[in-house]
C-alpha cells in the first residue's frame, strides 16, 4: 500500500468515525448517513474499507 492509498484509507475512516456519531446523535438519519458514506467512498477511494465492514459502521 503506497503512503498515498494510506492517507485515504485514515481519512475516510476518521471521516466516518464523525458521521457515525451523527448518526448515533440523530443528526443525521439512516439515510442520510449511507448517502454521505457512499460520497466519501467516492472521493477517498479506500482500498481496504470498500471491501471490508470496519467497525465504524457497527
Amino acid at each position: 500500500m503506497t503512503n498515498e492509498a494510506l492517507q485515504k484509507e485514515c481519512h475516510y475512516q476518521i471521516t466516518m468515525k464523525y458521521a457515525k456519531e451523527l448518526l448515533q446523535k440523530g443528526i443525521l438519519t439512516e439515510e442520510e448517513y449511507q448517502h454521505f458514506k457512499q460520497k466519501m467512498l467516492k472521493k477517498y477511494e479506500p482500498i481496504i474499507s470498500q471491501y471490508i465492514d470496519l467497525s465504524v459502521d457497527k
